[in-house]
């Protein structure tokens, strides 16, 4: 009898040794909870949606447009700004182109038309013509205007790329070859101009030989045939780079 009531109680003592062994080993398991802290949820985390390539909307090519500005137009004069086309001023086409040309590169705006006037009988002084040639033009732009960036040339051929580089071009025509629809009957036999942009088809140019000159534009054939410098023959032009 006092044996059997020894293995019972040896089985409870077992049995709760057991029972707290599992207690203590699920508070390991479990870290205390701070005051405060929410604990972790234990919802599963959402899946994530990855797109193919093949599920991307395609994007639609958009033409970009270039716009090129167009070049600034120098400062228009004609080469009698008081309206008296008398000499000098019947003769200073070659003058007036000179001034539109340093005026352009200089930044210079247009001055009243008193010292316009002024400053066209200065250049005209440096010469001693009535008219003055091609060469000359150059030689008086780098000697009294001190710009060396000025050129004679007789190549007809690049007028459109030394247009399309910035450049301007003072030219000698036969005024009645030109025929502008601005000019009496006939045309000045000798005339200058200056050319500082173009188009598909023409040039466009200053003409100080009329109070209409400014922007005018003539077929490019034309303007190429009509050029005539002084002496009648040669057909040299003065490149001014900016």
């Amino acid at each position: 009898m006092k044996r059997t009531l020894n293995i019972a109680v040896s089985l409870v003592i077992v049995t709760l040794a057991i029972v707290d062994g599992v207690l203590i080993a699920q508070s390991f398991g479990k870290l205390p909870q701070l005051p405060g802290v929410p604990e972790p949820s234990t919802a599963p985390e959402p899946e994530l949606q990855v797109e193919t390539l093949q599920s991307l909307e395609p994007i639609e090519p958009k033409e970009i447009e270039i716009v090129i500005p167009e070049p600034k137009a120098p400062p228009f004069t004609v080469q009698a700004p008081l309206g008296v086309w008398r000499s000098p001023w019947n003769n200073m086409a070659e003058e007036a182109s000179i001034w539109m040309a340093m005026a352009a590169v200089n930044g210079e705006e247009k001055p009243a038309l008193g010292e316009l006037s002024n400053q066209l009988l200065e250049i005209n002084a440096f010469s001693d013509n009535v008219q003055i040639s091609a060469e000359q033009v150059k030689d008086l732009i780098q000697n009294e205007f001190q710009y060396p960036k000025a050129f004679l040339t007789d190549n007809l051929i690049q007028f459109d790329q030394i247009l399309e580089d910035g450049n301007l071009i003072i030219v000698p025509v036969n005024g009645q070859i030109l025929d502008s629809p601005f000019y009496g009957d006939p045309g000045p036999e000798y005339h200058m101009i200056l050319l500082y942009a173009q188009d598909e088809e023409n040039y466009i140019y200053h003409d100080p030989g009329t109070r209409f000159g400014a922007a005018n534009e003539a077929p490019k054939q034309k303007i190429l045939e009509s050029i005539q410098d002084l002496d009648g023959n040669s057909r040299g032009v003065v490149i001014i780079l900016p």
